[in-house]
């Protein structure tokens, strides 16, 4: 019972010391591509459905800082043969679905400024933020597969799965209007690249630097 009111104090002061302080909810389209390609490997461009939940803290001085999640995947269908040691020549296909949970911070400077903020008609509710993101996202793959003997005919299927973690970082602009004194809009464009490839050894691997390019729409509550 103690902790539970400590925590209750902790968070009724710290959003009384802050200018604004909000949660929502954001959906939108994204564009997943590759900046370099693979001479043994194809890479398309999916298009997703992002759906993101943010907690969003607005200081004093133009700095916000948001915190949040999201979620999006796509599928690919893939085709391939094989021919192990020692073993008849087989027939790969499938669909691999690729699911994405980025966990984001981000810190944003507020480009409208105090003149703008003090002009009539929407300019003094309408803010325009600039801001660097950092991300691990989460990614988990599933591969269906059915796999055929070329020589004997027979036909065996596998579920196989794969899971890892990205490091990426990117920016991002961020319009919001305030519709009332606790609801506000908002509108984001963001980009982020995988930096996973950077850290690790050598430069031969198969896999290509991954971005994704979004643009969402949403709404919050300030408290």
């Amino acid at each position: 019972m103690h902790k539970t009111l400590l925590v209750v104090a902790m968070f009724c002061s710290f959003t009384s010391l802050a200018q604004e302080f909000s949660i929502g909810l954001r959906t939108g389209v994204g564009k997943n591509f590759y900046l370099r390609k693979h001479k043994y490997a194809d890479f398309p461009v999916n298009t997703t459905w992002n759906k993101q939940a943010y907690i969003r803290y607005q200081a004093k001085k133009r700095i916000a800082i948001e915190i949040g999640a999201e979620h999006y995947q796509f599928k690919n269908k893939h085709i391939d043969l094989h021919n192990p040691e020692h073993a008849d020549w087989t027939e790969i296909t499938g669909t691999t679905t690729s699911s994405y949970i980025p966990v984001y911070l981000s810190f944003q400077y507020d480009l409208m400024g105090r003149t703008l903020h003090n002009k009539t008609g929407c300019h003094k509710n309408l803010r325009s933020y600039i801001g660097i993101m950092f991300a691990p996202v989460f990614l988990t793959e599933k591969s269906d597969d059915k796999i055929r003997n070329l020589v004997t005919g027979t036909i065996t299927y596998s579920e196989r799965y794969y899971k890892t973690t990205l490091l990426t970082a990117g920016f991002n602009h961020t319009l919001n209007y305030k519709l009332t004194k606790s609801l506000t809009v908002f509108s984001v464009i963001s980009y982020r690249l995988d930096l996973s490839d950077a850290f690790a050894s050598g430069w031969s691997l198969p896999i290509p630097y991954e971005n994704q390019l979004s643009f969402q729409i949403g709404g919050g509550y300030t408290f």
